[in-house]
């Protein structure tokens, strides 16, 4: 079943090579010759390499774009809300919370 699915992909890559234009058959009566055109493979790959990099580069752009976007909604949320709260009403610094709780007696022996 492997050799089977390996075979099945080998045949894929053959005739996406052959669409593509990388491989030719040529028939010259006496001969027929199978051709791998380099420079068309070459060609491809520089394309699909650039067309990957100002793809990556545009995604980065506007990732930085975001990301300041964020910060900066952010920021104008913290100063709002800071804004907006009565300092009589913030809540008390942890140490500083009800004491008019008694404190728990420890009993000493």
């Amino acid at each position: 079943m492997k050799f089977v699915a390996f075979l099945l992909v080998i045949l894929a890559v053959a005739v996406a090579m052959l669409l593509l234009g990388w491989v030719y058959v040529r028939d010259s009566g006496d001969s027929t010759e199978i051709i791998i055109d380099k420079q068309e493979v070459q060609r491809d790959t520089d394309a699909a390499v650039d067309a990957t990099k100002d793809f990556a580069e545009d995604a980065g752009d506007k990732l930085k774009r975001l990301g300041g976007d964020v910060e900066q909604k952010l920021d104008e949320s913290i100063e709002t809300e800071q804004e907006s709260r009565d300092p009589q009403e913030s809540d008390p610094h942890p140490l500083e919370k009800d004491r008019s709780v008694a404190p728990e007696t420890v009993d000493q022996p």
